[in-house]
């Protein structure tokens, strides 16, 4: 084949060959190094890192955490207030000025007792009675309303012994409460004289203290006797500075009942607050020399008589 040649100063030059091409295997290559390269780069700078969001992030963790718990506490087991807590309560059940006695031994044999036999209603009624005698108000309520609970809504021995212990004790807001699940037992039968008297009693002195309300519903009292509810209603309002609402549920209770003990007695003592202390000792005279009276009666009309003098 013939060449070409170029003549340049009288000499013969050689045609320049054709460049050769590159693979393109070598781009490749150094593409992958790069890669490898910034991968490792990457890694790095991520171990460098990461202490410090571990000790970042660990304790906001625990943080959180705590104050949820915090907050679940304090909304799902609030303090409850102490029954009879600032409220006057007669002697001896008169238990603002005792201190509760958690180490009392009669306490500890009580809840014994409830441990070894947890389905005895007389078990947990043992347990209310020693913690009334220990001071500890709210957990006596808090048993008393397990043993009954327990007994039954037509164990008359049970409610029979409860109501008379707790009468001994002066315990009248749990007394009365008693007492006003006692009378529906009775509904097939005549009721005793004296468990009526004992209702009465006790309805009316838990009605002076300030938290009745809150274990005693008056509409409760209603359902055995609605004149006894209305003089409950005003002997509450009465004892809590609420005068004119006194008046005004003592007229209901006269309405209804004008000849009840009960409402001679809430007379007596609204006439004495409100200035007519002649009107209120005529009318305890007469409730104190009445035989016919229920005895209870008798004697607080004379007590009443004996804060006048």
């Amino acid at each position: 084949a013939l060449k070409n040649d170029n003549t340049k100063g009288g000499k013969t030059v050689a045609g320049k060959a054709p460049p050769k091409k590159r693979s393109p295997w070598v781009w490749i290559g150094i593409g992958m190094g790069v890669l490898v390269c910034c991968f490792f780069a990457f890694l790095l700078s991520q171990r460098d890192k990461s202490p410090q969001i571990a000790a970042t992030t660990q304790p906001v963790g625990i943080a959180t955490a705590a104050s949820v718990n915090a907050t679940i506490t304090s909304t799902l087991l609030p303090t409850l207030p102490l029954p009879g807590a600032g409220s006057p309560l007669p002697p001896p059940g008169d238990l603002s000025t005792r201190q509760p006695n958690n180490s009392s031994p009669d306490v500890a044999a009580a809840k014994d007792l409830v441990n070894k036999n947890p389905a005895d209603p007389y078990a947990h009624l043992q347990l209310a009675l020693a913690l009334w005698d220990s001071g500890q108000i709210r957990p006596a309520y808090e048993a008393l309303a397990q043993a009954s609970n327990l007994a039954g809504p037509n164990n008359k021995d049970f409610f029979l012994k409860a109501a008379n212990e707790f009468k001994i004790r002066q315990a009248w807001v749990a007394a009365a409460g008693i007492n006003i699940r006692l009378i529906p037992i009775y509904r097939n039968e005549t009721l005793p004289k004296e468990i009526e008297d004992n209702l009465h009693e006790s309805v009316y002195k838990a009605s002076e203290q300030k938290e009745m309300p809150l274990f005693v519903f008056f509409e409760r009292i209603d359902s055995v006797s609605l004149p006894l509810g209305y003089v409950a209603r005003g002997r509450y309002a009465l004892h809590n500075g609420k005068m004119e609402d006194a008046k005004l549920q003592l007229a209901n209770a006269q309405k209804v009942a004008p000849n009840m003990y009960e409402v001679f007695l809430l007379q007596a003592e609204v006439d004495f607050k409100d200035g007519k202390q002649a009107n209120a000792k005529n009318i305890l005279l007469s409730l104190s020399s009445d035989l016919g009276a229920p005895e209870w009666i008798r004697i607080m009309a004379e007590n009443f008589l004996k804060t006048m003098k």
